[in-house]
C-alpha cells in the first residue's frame, strides 16, 4: 500500500460527517477547495480545515493514538497553535479519546469531549474528499476509491480541486462518478508536469463492457504526448459525460478525448474548451460518439472540434461549435457525420448529413440556414443567442426527442421557450425549438399595432403628426 503525502490546501467545507468506514488509500494527491459556510479552523494548519470537514490518518496512530490505523476517518472539531498537537479529531469507533477537562481549543467547535477525541499534527491527516456513498466510504484520491469499488458503486466528490493524474478505472465495473458541480468540482491534470498520460482512462483492457457516467465536475489540464490530455475509451466501454467541462486539455492526438474499438461515448450539456493541439474528440475503428446540447469554443489551432474515422458513427444535436472560420471544425475521413439543431462555426469536410443548421454557406433545404448567429458576449464566453439572432424558433423537435434531449439547456434553462416575437420556422410537435446549445429566454419586441407611431395602441392624428414632424430625417 502506498501512502498519500500530506500537502497544504485549502479545505473542502462539505461535511460529510455520516460517512464512517476505513480506506487503502492508493496514488498521490494535492486536495484543495473553496470553504461553503463552514466555520473555519484558522487557528491550525495554515486554516486549512474547518469544523467538519472529514479527515483520514495517513499513519498508524497518529500522535499515540492507540489502536487507530492508517485509514481510520475522523470529523475536525476545533484546533490549537500548538506546533505538535494542532487539530483535534474526533474519530469513528474509537473510543479512547481525551475527557473534555483535557481539551483546550483557540477557534472551531470548543465543546469537545466525545469519547473519540484526539490531537494531532496536521502532517498526520489529510482531507478527504472523495465518497463511496455506497459503501460508505472516505478516501483522498479518486483512484483509492475506483480501486476499492465494487460494480454499480456510486462515487461522489465534493466541491474543491483534486489534483490527480493517470487515473485507471478498474475494468469490468459499472460506476458512477459525480461531483458537486460543473467547475465547482475540478479534477486537475497537472498540465505539462504530467505529460505522459490522461486524466481518466476508461477501458484499459477489454474486460466487459462496463458502464460508466461521470457528471457535474470539470476536467481541465490534462496533457498527454499521445492519445488523449483528458480521457481515453476503449474497448467496449460505454462512457457517459453529462454537464462536464473539460478546458485545457492537450495531446499530439485528441485534446480532451479518444474513442476508439469499438466503444461508445455520449457528452450531455458538456463544455470543451481551451485545447491548442488537436481535435478535441477523436473517434475511430468502430467508436460512437453523440453529443447532446454542447459547447465548443476557445479551441486554437487549425483542427478544433471532431474528427471521425474508418467506420465510427456520429451524431451531433443541439450543440454550438464555435471555433475559428478559417479552422476545419468538423471532419469525416471514411465516417459520416449528422447534425442537427446545431450551430457551426468553422469549415466542414467529408460526409456531414445536416438538417436544421446554422452555419454559412448552407443550402437551401433541411430547414438549414445560411448565415451566422449572433452571441450575448462571444469574446466574454457568452455564446447564448442574442435577441433578433439567426437560429431562434428554427429547430427539430423530433430529432431533439430522438435524440435524449433533456428540458433544460446547457445554462440549466428551460429548452422549450417559444420566442413570440419571432415567427417560428422549426418543425415537429413543438415549433419554438432553438438551433444550438443554448435556448433564447428573451422576447423580441412585437408592434401589435402597425402605424402606431405614439404607442397609444391607436393609429390617429398624433402618429401622423409625429411622421410628417420627422419627414426627411436622416436616421444614424
Amino acid at each position: 500500500m502506498k501512502t498519500e503525502t500530506k500537502t497544504k490546501r485549502k479545505t473542502n467545507r462539505n461535511a460529510k460527517a455520516s460517512m464512517l468506514g476505513a480506506i487503502v488509500a492508493a496514488g498521490c494527491s494535492l486536495l484543495t477547495s473553496a470553504p461553503v459556510n463552514a466555520q473555519s479552523v484558522d487557528c491550525a494548519c495554515s486554516g486549512t480545515y474547518a469544523v467538519g470537514d472529514r479527515v483520514v490518518a495517513l499513519v498508524d496512530n497518529p500522535w499515540g493514538a492507540s489502536s487507530l490505523p492508517a485509514g481510520s476517518t475522523g470529523t475536525v472539531i476545533c484546533g490549537t497553535s500548538n506546533v505538535n498537537l494542532q487539530i483535534l479529531i474526533r474519530w469513528d469507533n474509537w473510543t479512547f479519546g481525551l475527557p473534555a477537562s483535557s481539551i483546550s481549543c483557540e477557534c472551531g467547535d470548543l465543546s469537545g469531549g466525545a469519547a473519540g477525541d484526539w490531537f494531532v499534527g496536521c502532517s498526520l491527516i489529510d482531507l478527504a474528499l472523495v465518497t463511496n456513498t455506497t459503501q460508505a466510504t472516505l478516501h483522498t484520491t479518486l483512484q483509492g476509491a475506483l480501486d476499492l469499488a465494487n460494480t454499480g458503486d456510486a462515487i461522489s466528490i465534493g466541491a474543491g480541486t483534486l489534483n490527480e493524474d493517470n487515473i485507471v478505472f478498474p475494468d469490468g465495473i459499472d460506476v458512477t462518478i459525480t461531483g458537486a458541480g460543473m467547475d465547482q468540482t475540478i479534477i486537475d491534470g497537472g498540465g505539462a508536469a504530467n505529460p505522459n498520460n490522461p486524466i481518466l482512462t476508461l477501458g484499459a483492457s477489454a474486460v466487459g463492457n462496463p458502464n460508466i457516467v461521470t457528471s457535474d465536475l470539470t476536467l481541465q489540464n490534462g496533457h498527454a504526448a499521445s492519445g488523449a490530455g483528458g480521457v481515453l475509451v476503449s474497448n467496449g466501454v460505454n462512457a457517459n459525460f453529462a454537464r462536464v467541462a473539460f478546458r485545457s486539455n492537450t495531446a499530439q492526438i485528441a485534446d480532451v478525448i479518444s474513442i476508439h474499438s469499438g466503444t461508445k461515448a455520449r457528452l450531455d450539456h458538456c463544455v470543451l474548451a481551451g485545447g491548442s493541439s488537436n481535435w478535441s474528440i477523436l473517434t475511430n475503428q468502430q467508436g460512437q460518439v453523440d453529443l447532446v446540447g454542447c459547447l465548443f469554443h476557445d479551441l486554437s489551432g487549425i483542427f478544433t472540434a471532431l474528427q471521425a474515422s474508418g467506420s465510427a458513427v456520429v451524431n451531433i444535436t443541439s450543440c454550438t461549435i464555435a471555433v475559428d472560420p478559417g479552422a476545419l471544425a468538423l471532419v469525416a475521413q471514411t465516417a459520416t457525420i449528422d447534425v442537427n439543431n446545431s450551430i457551426l462555426l468553422g469549415g466542414q469536410s467529408g460526409a456531414i448529413n445536416r438538417s436544421h443548421c446554422l452555419y454559412s454557406g448552407a443550402p437551401a433545404g433541411n430547414g438549414n440556414i445560411d448565415g451566422a448567429p449572433t452571441f450575448v458576449n462571444e469574446s466574454n464566453g457568452d455564446y447564448r443567442l442574442a435577441q433578433g439572432s439567426l437560429g431562434i424558433d428554427a429547430g427539430n423537435y423530433a430529432a431533439y426527442v430522438a435524440a435524449g434531449g433533456t428540458d433544460t439547456d446547457l445554462a440549466g434553462q428551460w429548452r422549450f421557450r417559444d420566442d413570440v416575437g419571432v415567427t417560428d420556422s422549426g418543425v415537429g410537435a413543438f415549433t419554438a425549438l432553438d438551433m444550438g446549445a443554448h435556448e433564447y429566454q428573451g422576447q423580441t419586441p412585437v408592434n401589435s399595432c402597425p402605424g402606431d407611431v405614439t404607442g397609444d395602441n391607436m393609429v390617429d392624428l398624433d402618429d401622423l403628426q409625429v411622421l410628417l414632424f420627422n419627414f426627411g430625417n436622416v436616421c444614424p
